[in-house]
């Protein structure tokens, strides 16, 4: 296995699942990309994954870990405790590249295949050996999906994204109860007959 030659950008083709709520989702899922390349030390490796979420164009990015096994990653993010192990099964390095993904979260564990392209579209008989594996892992059928391709997505820069509005800062007389409180006038027996 040669780690290198993984680098560049890959197209999302197929997704196979056991995750529920990819499954009840997945008409909502579109072709995205992902981008590998060398992390921030000789043992990470770095990943860009672009898609549309919810209209707007997202970006998440982050650090694999290498380990001792060729073409094994693990993957921890502390903020939603999820941890993976992703498997680089089968690949030809300029064409495609199936990858296991095997998830722990709160929500329990999950397995998921994707099927990667160098270009938005693979051969059909590499479509049909992805849905084959899936199957043979344990994916069923109807959770085993081909993502539309939609055009690709270029996330927005976050300089140049829209920020939220800014409230209006009152002057200080007009101001909520700061300063002494007015003297009462009132009478302060038998209003409240």
């Amino acid at each position: 296995f040669f780690s290198l030659q993984m680098y560049g950008k890959w197209y999302d083709i197929a997704i196979g699942t056991t995750c529920t709520w990819m499954k009840d989702y997945k008409e909502k899922f579109s072709m995205g990309t992902l981008v590998l390349g060398p992390g921030p030390s000789s043992n990470q490796i770095s990943t860009a994954s672009t898609r549309l979420r919810q209209g707007d164009c997202t970006e998440v990015s982050g650090e694999y870990q290498k380990t001792s096994t060729p073409g094994k990653y693990t993957y921890y993010n502390p903020k939603w405790d999820v941890s993976i192990q992703s498997y680089v099964l089968r690949t030809n390095y300029e064409e495609y590249a199936v990858i296991l993904m095997k998830k722990k979260s709160t929500f329990g564990p999950s397995t998921t295949l994707k099927l990667y392209g160098m270009s938005p579209e693979v051969r059909e008989d590499l479509i049909e050996a992805f849905q084959q594996l899936a199957t043979e892992l344990g994916i069923p059928e109807d959770s085993i999906f081909i993502l539309a391709n939609r055009g690709e997505c270029i996330p927005q820069d976050t300089a140049t994204s829209p920020q939220r509005a800014r409230r209006a800062v009152l002057p200080p007389e007009e101001g909520s109860a700061a300063g002494p409180l007015p003297t009462y006038t009132g009478n302060k027996e038998g209003t409240s007959r």
